[in-house]
C-alpha cells in the first residue's frame, strides 16, 4: 500500500453560471412548420350529438345536399319489420319515396371481418329486395372523399362499393 496514491478529495465547483440571478431567455423562429395538406371532407364534423359513425355523418350530410330532407325525404337507422331472420332488420338509411335503403360499409366492420360478414350483407340485401326495397352500398372512404356523388349515384341506383364488383 505504499505506492498507492489516493486522489485528493475536495468540494466540488459550482457550474458555470450558477450563481448568475438574471436569466435571459432566447427562442429561435420556427423554421419550418408542418406543411402536409390533408383532403378536407366536404361533410366536415359531424355535430356533438351525432349519434353515428363520420361516414354515417357524410351520407346524411349527402342527403340532404342532394335535397332531401331528414324525417321527411329520408330516415335515420330505421327499422324494417318482417326481414331476416329476426323480427326486424335495420338499414343505415331509408328514402320511402325511392324504395330504397343505403348502408354505409365501413372498412373495418364490413370488408375487414372477413368473407363471412360480407356474405350476411349480400343475404340481406337480397331479404329487402324480396320486400321491394333496392340496398346501394357507399363504401368509407367514398362517403368521406365525395359523399354528395355518392348519394346521387345511389338515388339512382348505382352501387360503386366493392361488394358490388364481387357480386
Amino acid at each position: 500500500m505504499a505506492g498507492l496514491k489516493l486522489p485528493r478529495l475536495s468540494t466540488p465547483r459550482a457550474p458555470k453560471g450558477y450563481s448568475i440571478k438574471d436569466i435571459t431567455l432566447s427562442t429561435k423562429p420556427l423554421t419550418k412548420l408542418n406543411t402536409t395538406k390533408t383532403a378536407q371532407e366536404p361533410a366536415g364534423d359531424p355535430p356533438g350529438d351525432w349519434p353515428g359513425t363520420r361516414p354515417e355523418w357524410a351520407v346524411y350530410w349527402g342527403l340532404q345536399a342532394n335535397g332531401l330532407q331528414p324525417n321527411l325525404d329520408f330516415y335515420y337507422q330505421s327499422r324494417t319489420p318482417g326481414v331476416e331472420m329476426s323480427y326486424y332488420s335495420t338499414l343505415d338509411f331509408t328514402i320511402p319515396s325511392y324504395q330504397l335503403g343505403i348502408e354505409v360499409q365501413g372498412t373495418f366492420w364490413h370488408y375487414g371481418q372477413g368473407t363471412a360478414k360480407i356474405q350476411s350483407d349480400v343475404l340481406r340485401r337480397a331479404a329487402y329486395a324480396g320486400i321491394g326495397i333496392t340496398v346501394i352500398f357507399i363504401d368509407e372512404p367514398d362517403a368521406l372523399r365525395d359523399p354528395k356523388f355518392y348519394v346521387s349515384e345511389a338515388l339512382r341506383y348505382r352501387d360503386h362499393s366493392q361488394e358490388s364488383t364481387q357480386m
